[in-house]
């Protein structure tokens, strides 16, 4: 089995099985182009299952595909939860709060993992930096997607707007 392979089962087991009832697909044009938004469940606790997984996704987006599976294989991270405060300590910049799009970049990586499953994530910029040592700006995301008939690059962002 390849890394690629290896995580992507990890990926299975520990984020898409978990996403079942909380994030869902959905259809409601289907003419020249298909739109497919993405909603969460309406239940009391359902943006606090969203915001979970999204926490849980954070070791997911932090590191990259070989990464993962290295550090899954070791059993040097007890749990998903202790996954993503390594993470988050020891990748992530230290952002003002008010400009910390980290919740959006988050959301983009979960959506596109889970509903492209050939993602493979070309850089990822918790670790690519600029000459200045700062994260790379301009994108939140790139990954390059195949399906049976084409390949796609992706280039994200994300952006989560406030309640008012």
């Amino acid at each position: 089995m390849t890394h690629y392979e290896e995580y992507r089962e990890i990926f299975e087991k520990e984020i898409f099985q978990k996403s079942k009832g909380i994030i869902f697909e959905f259809s409601p044009l289907n003419e020249t182009y298909t739109y497919k938004p993405y909603c969460h469940g309406l239940s009391d606790d359902s943006v606090e299952k969203l915001g979970e997984l999204m926490r849980y996704n954070l070791f997911f987006y932090c590191f990259g595909e070989d990464e993962v599976v290295e550090h899954y294989k070791k059993g040097d991270l007890l749990s998903l939860q202790a996954a993503s405060k390594y993470a988050y300590i020891n990748r992530l910049p230290h952002r003002l709060p008010d400009s910390d799009g980290l919740p959006g970049e988050v959301l983009l990586d979960l959506l596109i993992e889970l509903y492209n499953p050939n993602a493979y994530k070309l850089s990822v910029r918790t670790i690519l930096r600029q000459d200045d040592n700062n994260e790379i700006k301009g994108y939140d995301l790139t990954y390059f997607t195949k399906d049976s008939t084409e390949i796609s690059l992706w280039l994200g962002q994300a952006k989560l707007g406030s309640k008012e």
